[in-house]
């Protein structure tokens, strides 16, 4: 009476797990009719206490306590039991007695139990510890110590791992024998990412490893109708996630890899027509990013995060499947220069494969078949591109008055740093200086090229370029750059004052030409008026340093009042005092105020220090100093001011000024009373 009770309990609950999903993916196996042999037991554990020692269990010895009613069990019957992983075995021997029954038994196979019929079941991802979620299983690791010794170090930053899948186990038997079988999962979806810093203090090389960083444990009693009699398929997943790591280092070297892999997949095996079969589908997106080494060194770096499932059907191996995330790095160094180059790469990896030994004894294996996405990689240095100062015109035998400036940056257009950089001069006789750079941490390397003498032509080319380790270029490199040799001002390089015969250095700086020297001129101008308390200056607008000194007249020029430069008849027709904004156009041309005085500033002539003075521009700068209204003189060999021809207010003017202790370039107003010293720019 107990045992009727028990398989109508049974029943019920078979009738409902067996209903229908209208939902179930197509080309799976509905239940049909299930027969099953006469001589299967399921085991009454109301009866039948399993009592298990491992000893027995080794030696396929199964003993159970006796409660109450023992179930009859023969010799050639087949037993089903629920208890630990569940099992399946084939008796040999029955021996009873009033407290036990001893079964001496062998393993059994599912074509010992199902004659013919179709039937199927899913298991979820869900209810996996330690990090189960509603619908998927999901583990997070952070700060994890993975490899330490006293060369090297592997830390595991965090990785995750989330994998949401429902697994198909779908059997048919026909003629006593398994005739098709599927472990499979379609619509799934798989994500993971990882973060890792390797630091090797020295060479070492690290053979392959394996750790398990969690395992997770699952088990499902599926309940089958065979014509009235409830058989269990006592499943277990277990979940293993795995971490695989080598490496080889021939010296320090210390940098980390992030990456990431999420998509959705199809995965499992299926036999059919007595052959097993593949299945996958899986195309992820991907990211990956390498921080760059410190050190040099050859490397290489390789480590796989890969949830392992195996599934036991009554106890014994069956189907298996894995799902990973590959990473990879190499770490590259030339022999004979500074040149190197890293590559980081991800991909994800999965195999499946089954034990078929649990679906019947006729069938073979099926070895774990594999397949792998497409790899995303992050390199470095990857790529040259130029930044500024190309296509320039300069003067022959001259430094460009702009520095030639390139970027290195990697394989996501972000910039690497200390990357050898080399600027050669293709054609020209000039030069580069340095020829060699390694970037900053904004990736540019710049140099300042000084043009040679035009051969056959004008235009002259230099190169920029960076290497692999291997010494192949970089993409994009060499890059080309050109400049022209220009004649300045048109090929006026001086000019003489028809009023009063004086010769002017002049010189190009950018679009404007410059006389290169103070101007001297103390001929015609005009009687200028100015305010009744200046209009005794006003009348005499003119001097030298020291009250018209020859010598300092030669050198630095005259000194003059802004009613003098108001008068229009300063400089040369075709020529004119500089506005308060061709000066900004002067300045900004050489780099800005900041930088620009010690563009224009004479090598020699100044006090010390002299601060930055390179005449780069030509402009030749000197220290003529001032005079104010008083009538007394001020800072020669200390500085120099120039009048605009911009005035601010009634009383003032705009000026620049140069001053021995800086390289910058002053923008300052005077009254207008007082005397600076003046140039000249051709309209």
């Amino acid at each position: 009476m107990k045992t009727t009770l028990l398989f109508t309990f049974l029943l019920v609950l078979l009738m409902a797990s067996c209903k229908k999903d209208d939902n179930s993916p197509d080309g799976i196996h509905q239940p049909q009719d299930i027969e099953i042999y006469n001589n299967v037991k399921v085991i009454d554990s109301t009866s039948l206490v399993f009592n298990p020692t491992e000893t027995n269990l080794n030696t396929g010895l199964y003993v159970y306590d006796v409660v109450d009613s023992p179930q009859i069990i023969q010799v050639n019957d087949v037993i089903i039991g629920l208890d630990n992983e569940g099992y399946i075995r084939k008796v040999t021997s029955a021996n009873y007695n009033n407290s036990q029954v001893v079964l001496q038994t062998t393993r059994a196979t599912l074509e010992d139990v199902f004659k013919q019929g179709d039937f199927n079941f899913s298991v979820g991802m869900d209810d996996l510890p330690p990090g189960n979620t509603a619908d998927s299983f999901a583990y997070l690791l952070e700060n994890y110590n993975l490899y330490d010794s006293e060369s090297l170090n592997i830390q595991v930053d965090y990785a995750n791992v989330s994998i949401r899948s429902n697994w198909l186990f779908d059997f048919s038997f026909d003629n006593q024998m398994p005739d098709y079988f599927k472990f499979a999962t379609d619509d799934a979806t798989f994500s993971s990412a990882a973060k890792v810093s390797v630091t090797a203090l020295q060479a070492t090389e690290l053979l392959n490893r394996t750790d398990t960083l969690t395992t997770s444990s699952k088990k499902v009693v599926h309940w089958l109708d065979a014509n009235g009699i409830p058989v269990p398929i006592v499943v277990q997943l277990d979940l293993y996630w795995l971490v695989d790591y080598s490496g080889s280092f021939s010296g320090g070297t210390a940098t980390a890899m992030e990456s990431q892999i999420i998509g959705d997949f199809d995965l499992g095996v299926q036999y059919q027509n007595e052959t097993w079969n593949g299945l996958y589908s899986f195309s992820p997106n991907t990211m990956i990013f390498v921080e760059a080494p410190n050190g040099r060194t050859n490397a290489t770096f390789n480590i796989a995060f890969r949830p392992y499932l195996k599934v036991k059907i009554y106890g014994v191996e069956g189907p298996r499947a894995s799902l990973a995330l590959m990473e990879k790095w190499e770490e590259n160094v030339s022999a004979s220069s500074l040149d190197w180059d890293m590559k980081g790469e991800v991909w994800g990896m999965a195999f499946a494969g089954a034990s078929a030994t649990i679906l019947g004894n006729s069938l073979l294996d099926c070895p774990d078949q594999e397949w792998s996405s497409p790899k995303t990689s992050h390199q470095m240095p990857y790529k040259l591109i130029k930044a500024s100062g190309y296509e320039q015109i300069g003067l022959a035998n001259t430094s460009l008055p702009e520095v030639i400036k390139v970027q290195v940056v990697d394989s996501k257009d972000q910039p690497a740093g200390n990357v050898p950089v080399y600027f050669t001069v293709a054609s020209g006789s000039g030069n580069t200086s340095p020829t060699e750079v390694l970037t900053d941490e904004d990736g540019y390397a710049e140099t300042s090229w000084l043009l040679g003498n035009p051969a056959n032509s004008n235009l002259q080319y230099m190169s920029a370029n960076a290497k692999f380790a291997d010494g192949t270029a970089l993409n994009d490199a060499p890059l080309e750059i050109t400049a022209a040799i220009g004649f300045a001002c048109g090929g006026q390089t001086s000019f003489t004052d028809p009023r009063d015969g004086q010769t002017y250095s002049v010189v190009q700086i950018g679009n404007q030409c410059w006389f290169a020297e103070n101007l001297r001129y103390e001929g015609s101008i005009p009687e200028v008026g100015g305010p009744s308390d200046w209009e005794a200056l006003a009348h005499t607008p003119a001097w030298c340093y020291y009250d018209d000194s020859a010598a300092y007249n030669a050198i630095y020029g005259k000194i003059y009042n802004w009613y003098a430069v108001n008068s229009g008849s300063l400089c040369p027709d075709g020529w004119h005092i500089p506005t308060d904004e061709e000066w900004t156009i002067l300045t900004d041309y050489l780099g800005g105020s900041n930088v620009g005085g010690g563009k224009m500033k004479s090598i020699s002539g100044w006090n010390e220090p002299n601060a930055n003075a390179t005449n780069s521009s030509g402009f030749s700068g000197l220290p003529g100093g001032d005079r104010y209204g008083t009538g007394n003189f001020y800072g020669i060999g200390t500085y120099g001011c120039w009048w605009s021809a911009t005035e601010t207010l009634v009383e003032d003017a705009w000026s620049r000024g140069l001053i021995y202790s800086s390289g910058s370039v002053n923008r300052t107003f005077y009254t207008k009373s007082k005397g600076l010293s003046c140039r000249c720019v051709r309209d």
